[in-house]
């Protein structure tokens, strides 16, 4: 049998081709919160969000694989949400729903890394082969389109993503999926990206031309220190400038469980019939966007 000789350009997806302009975990705590508010409040973006996380590390644990498939996963929140309260969603009509809030969250907060994207232009104009090797949640639909939303699905002539083969490039086995089903030796590929473990010692030791590309991510979410810190600098600081303040989270609370009612009991209107109403519809409105 011949071996395909061809040299592949392989890159990693997050913080290489794309960047966020905010912490994954706001991505999912997004979601959690629209979902939520689809189901009409029944069930609460926390125990939503809660729901997603030991899913992932039960199945992961008791199946021996290393990534969920992302259809199954979005089943397993569904069947574990039904426990909670009788959805109005079809498990197939919950997933459609779900995945595409996900996407669109997605596509609303990334941008693309202009350096590494014109790179891809120019493998593709000299007759190069372009592969995206992703660790990710999401499967390969998803992914594609997130390229096609931006523009660069062109580019790319195969895609493997983690949750779509049960296994991850942080443990070396997705590069060895890529050379089977590529039918190439791993010395025929060269990969890119922002992991000095997975996109540069994995690969290497395996026999694959690395490149690192550092990016510094500057949406690291602050620490329950920092935060509670942060919190009581905001609430208890300013008092004569800002005598609101230390009212914030009273008001915050106030707010988002206004919203959760209203939204259970399918109200549409809302008005706040009062002078001192006036700050309160501000904020709330604020909050809806």
């Amino acid at each position: 049998m011949k071996v395909n000789d061809t040299i592949y350009n392989a890159f990693d997806f997050f913080d290489t081709v794309i960047h966020r302009n905010c912490h994954p975990e706001v991505i999912l705590y997004s979601w959690s919160k629209e979902l939520a508010n689809n189901l009409k409040y029944r069930v609460s973006s926390s125990q939503i969000y809660e729901i997603r996380r030991k899913i992932e590390i039960k199945y992961k644990k008791e199946e021996g694989i290393e990534e969920l498939k992302y259809s199954y996963l979005l089943e397993k929140i569904y069947e574990e949400i039904s426990k909670i309260y009788k959805i109005e969603y079809t498990s197939s009509e919950f997933i459609f729903l779900a995945r595409n809030i996900e996407l669109n969250i997605e596509i609303e907060n990334i941008y693309l890394d202009k350096d590494t994207v014109e790179l891809i232009r120019s493998n593709k104009l000299k007759g190069q082969k372009n592969i995206l090797i992703s660790d990710f949640y999401a499967d390969t639909e998803f992914i594609t389109d997130i390229l096609k939303a931006l523009d660069i699905y062109k580019y790319f002539d195969e895609i493997f993503i983690s949750s779509d083969y049960g296994v991850r490039k942080s443990s070396g086995n997705l590069y060895k999926v890529v050379s089977d089903k590529l039918d190439i030796p791993m010395n025929k590929m060269k990969m890119m990206g922002d992991n000095i473990e997975s996109d540069y010692n994995i690969p290497k030791s395996l026999g694959i031309k690395a490149i690192y590309r550092e990016y510094q991510d500057k949406n690291a979410i602050i620490s329950h220190k920092e935060l509670s810190k942060s919190y009581d600098e905001i609430l208890f600081s300013n008092s004569k400038e800002k005598p609101f303040n230390g009212f914030l989270a009273d008001i915050v609370f106030f707010i988002s469980k206004l919203h959760e009612t209203l939204v259970k009991n399918d109200v549409k209107k809302v008005a706040f019939c009062s002078r001192e109403g006036q700050l309160l519809k501000v904020l709330f409105d604020k909050y809806q966007e």
